[in-house]
């Protein structure tokens, strides 16, 4: 995914949301990508957010050779916009680079709340215990003294101390980006960040399940019966794209088959992908007229699996199961024969 950034300055949730795009989005290598030096130089002398915060972002993904850039990225550390500076503390834990200790402990007293947030993560990341530290974790902020325990090995996992920062509003789009960067472990607390009633909270945290992958694959399906509308339209995007969907998603997806459209299409189409465990199911759901067409269409495209649950339900009492499943068995065998003539 490329993210394309404006002149335009950024403030408050709008600021969150850049940085989560900004530290999580991820660009496929091309040939005419930046050197590092390019980017470096980008980050030094750049306009502030068309170039310089584009380029921190790009080299927080170059791993090992991104930490060459960590001294032009540590002097953003003292710029005055609040952005800059969470997306450069950001970046420095990403790249992992121990060489900035000083800097990023600087950070912790930051009048940013944000930014003393993702320094002291960052430095737990690293792996370093500033004595700067110290003072946050005695401090009066309850939120931050329990992310600084955790930097100096003391009290919570990093898991607990991100999950007290997502209960906090000021700093919950903050704690979904470093929960993202925890993979699989971050998966739970951000399913609960899914289902909160906010506006912005959930489809954050369904972009972060979605990057995470194929861990956070049953949270994704789940949304497809979300609360809001946008955010199952989002989903149902995400599990459209799903090329190996859980098996032991089959009910919610089944369920999903009275959704509205682009849902039910995103459901039939991992129902399809699922394949053979998907089929009883689907061949009970023909006996619900909400269900029925989508369940139907499924069943066609799983084809042949499908015929031996077809004729059982074919001898349904249940008159409705019975008619729809003699007609799906039907097609089914219309599109073999077609099929034959075509070899």
């Amino acid at each position: 995914m490329r993210l394309i950034i404006t002149g335009r300055r950024c403030s408050g949730a709008g600021l969150a949301t850049l940085l989560l795009a900004l530290a999580m989005a991820v660009s496929p290598a091309r040939a005419d990508e930046p050197t590092i030096d390019e980017l470096i130089e980008r980050v030094k002398t750049g306009d502030t957010w068309r170039v310089a915060v584009p380029a921190m972002r790009e080299l927080a993904l170059r791993g090992e050779e991104g930490k060459r850039a960590a001294p032009a990225i540590a002097a953003k550390l003292t710029d005055e916009e609040v952005g800059v500076r969470q997306v450069a503390t950001y970046v420095l834990g990403a790249l992992g680079d121990a060489s900035h200790e000083a800097a990023l402990a600087t950070c912790l007293a930051d009048s940013e709340r944000s930014v003393r947030f993702h320094a002291a993560v960052s430095l737990a990341r690293i792996g370093l215990s500033s004595g700067a530290l110290e003072g946050l974790a005695d401090g009066d902020d309850p939120v931050l003294s329990v992310v600084a325990a955790h930097a100096l090995g003391r009290g919570p996992t990093r898991i607990d101390a991100l999950r007290e920062a997502l209960a906090d509003r000021k700093l919950r789009y903050h704690a979904i980006i470093e929960l993202e960067r925890e993979g699989a472990d971050g998966v739970e607390p951000l399913a609960e960040a899914l289902m909160m009633k906010e506006e912005r909270t959930p489809s954050h945290a369904l972009g972060a399940l979605a990057r995470i992958g194929e861990p956070a694959a049953r949270e994704i399906i789940g949304a497809l019966q979300h609360w809001d509308p946008k955010i199952r339209g989002i989903a149902a995007r995400h599990v459209a794209e799903m090329t190996d969907p859980p098996a032991e998603a089959v009910d919610t997806l089944v369920e999903s088959l009275a959704g509205q459209s682009a849902v039910q299409e995103a459901a039939k189409k991992a129902l399809v992908a699922i394949g053979k465990p998907a089929i009883d199911p689907l061949v009970a759901a023909l006996g619900d007229a909400a269900r029925y067409s989508f369940a139907r269409k499924a069943l066609i495209e799983i084809g042949k699996p499908a015929v031996r649950a077809l004729k059982r339900a074919a001898k349904s009492k249940d008159r409705q199961l019975s008619v729809f499943a003699q007609t799906t068995l039907l097609q089914i065998e219309q599109n073999e024969a077609e099929a034959k003539k075509r070899r």
